[in-house]
């Protein structure tokens, strides 16, 4: 495990890979100084509640920490390092009554009305 360390930050070459591989993006330095400013702007599970937060929660091994910015969810571990990186589900920090499923609900109002049965745990 190679650990690059920029501007007080430590990343794993996992985390680099990950980083090229879901979000398209190449150069280590950039990469690394991109999760460095998703680290300071990012925000933590204490600023979720529901179902974002159940999602977070269950990303959370063995006392790492979940950083949350733009479509990116980084997990740090104890020691400060970014370990691995995810992109977030499109339902992620949206309204909950515009999804069924994974499908997005065009016009709620319509939808609600010819579904009834179909309302979820918005929490």
């Amino acid at each position: 495990m190679i650990v690059t360390d920029i501007n007080g930050f430590a990343f794993t070459s996992h985390s680099v890979e990950r980083y090229k591989q879901r979000f398209g993006c190449h150069g280590e330095n950039r990469i690394c100084h991109q999760m460095a400013v998703d680290l300071r702007r990012g925000f933590g599970i204490e600023n979720f509640s529901g179902r974002e937060r159940r999602w977070m929660e269950s990303r959370i091994r063995n006392g790492f920490r979940v950083i949350i910015s733009g479509e990116k969810c980084l997990i740090v571990s104890t020691s400060g390092k970014v370990v691995t990186i995810y992109k977030l589900p499109g339902w992620f920090n949206r309204n909950p009554s515009m999804f069924c499923g994974k499908q997005r609900i065009r016009n709620p109002k319509t939808f609600f009305k010819l579904n009834p049965n179909n309302y979820r745990d918005i929490a």
